[in-house]
């Protein structure tokens, strides 16, 4: 009985984190872009509103860490900001990474 309620809850988890990664892609439409889609396309992604303004709490939120900042303390600070927003640690700093690619290279 216990195998079968610990089965279940792996398939709820499992199937929960599928939505979440879908409800971000759809909030958040830079998340969508596969990683095999490459450089060009985040250099041709113009950010939606929304991103927009995710993108600035993050950036403001960083801007603001020591100029010898880890990628740790990076991670963490868009990790916080990003769960604000619905997005789970690893969303946030992918958003982030794309996010501050896509910007400063227009």
């Amino acid at each position: 009985m216990r195998r079968i309620a610990s089965t279940l809850v792996a398939i709820a988890l499992c199937i929960s984190g599928t939505t979440l990664a879908a409800e971000a892609a759809s909030s958040y439409p830079i998340l969508a872009i596969p990683r095999t889609a490459g450089a060009d396309a985040l250099l041709k992604y113009e950010l939606t509103p929304r991103e927009r303004v995710l993108f600035k709490e993050i950036d403001a939120k960083t801007t603001a860490l020591p100029s010898d900042a880890t990628s740790a303390q990076f991670r963490t600070v868009a990790a916080q900001v990003g769960r604000r927003f619905g997005l789970t640690p690893e969303q946030s700093y992918a958003f982030f990474v794309r996010a501050t690619f896509s910007e400063f290279e227009h």
